[in-house]
């Protein structure tokens, strides 16, 4: 995971806080957030095209820091560590690779740790 100030999208932008949350996350305004408890999660459609690999970027803002998982159809892909910013006004963006398959894919995003982030959209590009 590779982090970086955010940009204009970069290939399909999703916004997260227009997928299903679950586990305690909320949704509302520009971002999804409560996601301090293990579990909150928030999970949105996307569209693989003709499969492969992707460039995800998450974007994303975390006063205390936080520990996630992205998961790709159910199958976790990679630990997402958010780091400590100094302020929660203050907006990252984590880049990662996935893969995903023909078609539409479901990408979640669940919290593993005990302290909050909050989670702005996902960026994917597919890669050649």
């Amino acid at each position: 995971m590779v982090l970086y100030d955010p940009g204009p999208p970069n290939g399909t932008r999703y916004e997260l806080e227009k997928g299903k949350v679950s586990g305690g996350a909320s949704a509302g305004g520009s971002h999804v957030g409560n996601m301090q408890k293990p579990g909150a999660a928030v999970t949105i459609n996307v569209d693989g095209m003709k499969g492969g690999e992707f460039e995800a970027v998450v974007g994303f803002a975390s006063g205390s820091g936080a520990k996630c998982a992205l998961l790709v159809n159910g199958v976790e892909q990679e630990d997402l560590p958010f780091p400590r910013l100094p302020n929660w006004a203050m907006k990252k963006a984590a880049r990662l690779k996935v893969t995903l398959k023909p078609g539409i894919n479901k990408i979640e995003v669940r919290n593993i740790g005990r302290t909050g982030v909050n989670l702005d959209y996902l960026d994917l590009r597919a890669l050649k």
